[in-house]
């Protein structure tokens, strides 16, 4: 594939609050022919775009008033712009950004510092390639990231930008520009490469999103999904379950009277002690704080009681420092008619319901729901 053939005579916004960096970046344009206006924000981007509708925008992403992604949403949000392209100057250093820059429909993802050729050539891309004639459509991506879903639309040029400016300062640092142009010459290719390193951010961003640092369980988010997972099959099979909230006693004392590093340390190896109690169909997660939830699959109420002393014994006799570590054990259980009459909030509210019947009754001990009705 050809470069395209850089059009000038053309003007180009660029949106910078750094009166050095917008001079920098409007010497690079009119020295190559373009007419350039400046503006120091989005809010005066905007201004402008309402008297005259530049050919392309730059612009940074912090800046005060309005930063770059409102600047750009706000330009895509506008039928009378929303072809106009945007290139979005960014370091991208937070794996949020991207969710940002995604969501913002930007054209273009220049990371800082750019090479001068790049910004040129980019530039001369979008202008002879307009997002209406591509064709592209879009596809929905759905990014996990601390526990929160996020549903992101993106065509393909725009996945292909993104991935390019995560990766492009590396490439930008170490190869030479003849290098960047050559792997730009087969975009079948090139796009194969870059949907599998998409998989793999979006990969280890999901384990980031599932996962609790501090013990390496699963997190409340993804116990919520596999809860509901696991109701649907004894709602259809007749299976039984049963869940277990576990709270570690006293636990602000221990804080309190021994700082939060020791407190870290009884919950960690608390989410050791369980997952090496559980069995590879049962199903255990950090609930938050000094709580977690586990789930037995195939299990009634007898067999969980036993599973629940026999923990609860366990943590009671494990050699802690600095001090004993008990903890107090509410447990229901799910049978089929229950799994098709009650909700996962109203069973974990029933397993909460006995943890506080234990806390109340001395602590160290185990309730079932059953026995409070």
């Amino acid at each position: 594939m050809s470069q395209a053939k850089i059009t000038t005579d053309c003007e180009i916004l660029v949106v910078e609050d750094s009166l050095t960096q917008a001079l920098k970046l409007q010497h690079i344009l009119t020295s190559t022919g373009y007419r350039v206006s400046l503006a120091r924000d989005g809010r005066e981007a905007i201004a402008a775009l309402e008297k005259r509708v530049p050919a392309l925008v730059i612009s940074d992403i912090v800046m005060p008033n309005m930063d770059g992604y409102a600047t750009c949403r706000a330009i895509k949000n506008n039928p009378k712009w929303e072809l106009v392209p945007v290139v979005l100057l960014t370091n991208l250093t937070d794996p949020k950004d991207i969710i940002q820059g995604l969501k913002a429909q930007a054209d273009c993802y220049l990371t800082k510092p750019y090479k001068t050729e790049y910004l040129l050539q980019s530039i001369a891309d979008l202008m002879a390639n307009p997002r209406d004639s591509l064709d592209e459509g879009s596809s929905e991506l759905e990014i996990m990231l601390a526990g929160t879903s996020y549903a992101v639309k993106a065509d393909r040029r725009q996945m292909l930008n993104l991935l390019l400016s995560i990766y492009g300062s590396a490439v930008q640092r170490n190869c030479e520009l003849e290098e960047t142009q050559a792997q730009l010459q087969n975009l079948n290719e090139q796009l194969e490469v870059q949907r599998q390193a998409l998989q793999e951010a979006n990969a280890r961003l999901q384990t980031l999103a599932s996962d609790d640092d501090l013990t390496s369980l699963k997190n409340r988010r993804t116990f919520n999904e596999r809860f509901e997972t696991e109701l649907t099959r004894t709602a259809r099979s007749g299976q039984i379950l049963s869940l277990l909230m576990i709270d570690v006693d006293h636990f602000k004392k221990l804080n309190d009277g021994f700082g939060h590093v020791a407190g870290d340390k009884v919950l960690s190896q608390l989410g050791f002690l369980l997952r090496e109690a559980s069995r590879g169909t049962d199903f255990v997660a950090r609930f938050g704080g000094e709580e977690f939830a586990v789930l037995l699959t195939d299990t009634d109420a007898h067999g969980a009681r036993i599973w629940a002393e026999r923990i609860r014994n366990r943590i009671e006799q494990y050699p802690w420092t600095p001090r004993a570590v008990t903890v107090s054990v509410g447990i229901t259980t799910c049978s089929l008619q229950r799994a098709k009459t009650l909700s996962a909030s109203q069973l974990i509210n029933e397993a909460d319901q006995a943890l506080y019947r234990s806390k109340h009754d001395g602590r160290n001990r185990i309730t079932s729901f059953e026995e409070l009705v």
